[in-house]
């Protein structure tokens, strides 16, 4: 087991060759994380992104989407991402991967529904801590974005309408 560890650390050092390795970046996150300390006001915790596509370059990020629980104040939720931030780096430097960590919190008041549905429908679960609060956050998500996607769909063909007459 250890052997295999260092082989894959070692080949994830090697500039842009991260692409043949994201199943086992998966893999190795979800087996880690749960060794680490996850704050209790987390309920879940998401990779999405380009690590998950298999295009992380040396310029990358990695992409972490928090869901924290719904009694969790405003005044917490930046806490929670820095202690989350924090242990994601520690877990990344441990097989090697020193990108940068880009955290957002899906209950936070920036997250937009387009976010929030790309995060649960093509992002990765890392951890979940009650996953009936996780599917009943995700249903509600999808409820909400099928709700708002005629609207945007009408709002993008107006927007590129107007570009394509311009051209």
């Amino acid at each position: 087991m250890k052997d295999g560890f260092f082989r894959l650390a070692l080949t994830l050092l090697k500039p842009y060759n991260f692409s043949m390795k994201q199943q086992d970046i998966i893999n190795i996150l979800k087996s880690q994380i749960k060794h680490a300390s996850i704050p209790s006001g987390i309920e879940a915790i998401y990779l999405y992104g380009s690590a998950i596509k298999g295009r992380l370059r040396k310029d990358s990020d990695i992409d972490i989407a928090i869901l924290t629980s719904y009694d969790v104040e405003d005044s917490e939720r930046l806490e929670l991402i820095s202690k989350a931030e924090a242990i994601f780096t520690l877990l990344l430097k441990k097989i090697g991967i020193q990108l940068e960590v880009s955290i957002f919190d899906l209950r936070g008041k920036y997250a937009s529904v387009q976010l929030q549905y790309k995060v649960i429908t093509e992002g990765i679960a890392l951890y979940t801590k009650d996953v009936s609060q996780r599917l009943e956050f995700e249903n509600a998500i999808k409820r909400e974005y099928f709700d708002f996607e005629p609207y945007l769909r009408s709002l993008r063909k107006r927007k590129y309408g107007d570009i394509l007459q311009k051209a």
